[in-house]
């Protein structure tokens, strides 16, 4: 248990960081990759050989409650044995009110998982 609120935690820390783009020379926002930055997660935590990408924008909306139209960009791995909930949860919204929404979404699955273990 401890475990996954670690993750969780480390996965909010990350969105939080992502989200705060520097701004470049001509007003523009520098974006964060997030395959970057699963990437750099990957290197440096050991995962469960039973973590699967999740690839489908569709499939936001199956576990998530996410809807597609407030995607910009994500990047998601979850365990899929059915024992352990491991979860890494990346998602680029749209706009502000996009990003609130899926914020509460992910707040909602926290919760949900929170109450099966």
């Amino acid at each position: 248990m401890k475990r996954i609120i670690a993750l969780i935690i480390s996965v909010f820390a990350v969105l939080s960081m992502a989200a705060c783009g520097e701004t470049t020379n001509n007003n523009q926002t520098a974006d964060a990759s997030l395959e970057a930055i699963m990437n750099d997660i990957k290197g440096q935590i050991s995962l469960s050989g039973d973590m699967m990408e999740i690839s489908s924008v569709d499939k936001l909306l199956d576990y998530y409650g996410i809807d597609p139209i407030d995607v910009a960009e994500f990047q998601v791995m979850m365990n899929s044995s059915g024992v352990e909930q491991d979860e890494i949860a990346m998602i680029k919204a749209v706009d502000e009110d996009a990003a609130d929404l899926i914020a509460e979404k992910f707040n909602t699955r926290l919760e949900s998982k929170k109450q099966q273990m």
